[in-house]
């Protein structure tokens, strides 16, 4: 198959390779799943398929939910929930969505803390205009973290066996991550089938990282044989995306026929800071049975030096659904796009030195 890598929220691109993560569900009203290639809607991607999270809305009347989870491993979990009317005809309205996690793992050192919240005002600006507004916000920020697998197998070729709580990631590994959100979005309703949409939105997100992964074989009798290598790295994304929309139905041969029509445009720039090197950075755990996440933490520190990716996808795109039937469709449709993308390059000095990966 193919790995996923087309996850949007209310229909707007926002993954990001480096910063991107565990979107926490409690912020979102529910999640659209689109298996295969959809190109015609997202661009540039894989034929795997598409995520699409809807966050949660404001109600017109009062509600407020909190609840909180209590389970294995320590795992701590509290969701305030409110949504509120700002006006007495609710013509302007708002929520808040707070999400916390604090948890161990079934893993040896594993420990995360995690925040999430949402806020967003909306407002009727007449019977048939909507506009809103908000911010949304994680940060996930896990310790102990696993880079890389457990050894499946032994020296000797047969099953290491290794207990399901074993990890070899020592006590001082992380892989932070946090991103937030600036929304904005105005939709007019024509009518009772004709409905225009334009979202602006903007996402900030970074990730540090410390991690640590094992290779090697261990020997059953000794429990010697592995050998623990680092990896580090910081990045920050921005990503700013504009998406306008118009959809509706019309009549024809005495069926109702559905069409979209669209245009996207969207900006990703990626700084990866760059470290001095731990190549040579190494530690040979005494038994892979009974490893205690001791080992000394590699010394590193930032170069100077630098690189900043930029992606540019824009596009156009028109699709119909046209009934052959009550219960046969023919969907068809086209999109133009326009993606280029470079890095450049700045040594320790923050100077501008080359552009490479240019298309």
């Amino acid at each position: 198959g193919f790995q996923i890598t087309d996850f949007q929220v209310d229909n707007i691109p926002t993954y990001s390779g480096n910063t991107n993560q565990e979107y926490d569900t409690a912020l979102y009203e529910h999640v659209e799943v689109i298996r295969g290639a959809n190109g015609l809607f997202s661009g540039v991607g894989s034929p795997s398929a598409t995520v699409n999270l809807i966050r949660k809305r404001p109600g017109l009347e009062f509600a407020a939910a909190v609840t909180g989870t209590i389970g294995s491993w320590n795992m701590r979990r509290g969701v305030l929930d409110v949504s509120s009317p700002l006006t007495d005809q609710g013509t302007v309205r708002s929520r808040l969505v707070v999400a916390t996690l604090d948890t161990d793992s079934f893993r040896d050192r594993y420990h995360e803390k995690k925040l999430a919240g949402l806020a967003i005002i909306e407002a009727d600006v007449t019977e048939q205009t909507t506009i809103a507004f908000g911010f949304q916000d994680q940060d996930n920020k896990p310790d102990g973290t696993i880079w890389g697998t457990v050894p499946i197998y032994a020296a000797d070729g047969s099953l290491a066996e290794l207990p399901v709580s074993a990890s070899f990631a020592p006590e001082w590994t992380h892989w932070q991550r946090q991103s937030g959100t600036v929304f904005a979005d105005i939709t007019h309703q024509f009518n009772d089938t004709w409905k225009f949409k334009a979202a602006l939105n903007q996402t900030q997100g970074e990730v540090s990282s410390l991690r640590v992964y094992a290779m090697g074989f261990p020997d059953k009798t000794t429990g010697q044989g592995l050998k623990l290598l680092a990896g580090v790295g910081a990045t920050e994304d921005t990503r700013n995306s504009l998406d306008l929309y118009l959809t509706g139905s019309y009549q024809a041969f005495g069926l109702e026929h559905d069409i979209i029509a669209g245009a996207s445009t969207s900006k990703l720039a990626t700084t990866t800071d760059l470290f001095s090197s731990v190549a040579n950075w190494s530690y040979l755990v005494p038994n892979a049975w009974d490893y205690d996440g001791k080992a000394p933490m590699p010394e590193y520190k930032k170069t100077g030096a630098y690189r900043i990716a930029n992606t540019e996808q824009q596009g156009i795109y028109l699709a119909n659904r046209f009934r052959l039937s009550q219960t046969w469709s023919l969907i068809g449709g086209a999109r133009f796009s326009n993606w280029e993308t470079a890095t450049d390059n700045f040594n320790t000095s923050g100077l501008y030195t080359n552009t490479t990966g240019a298309y």
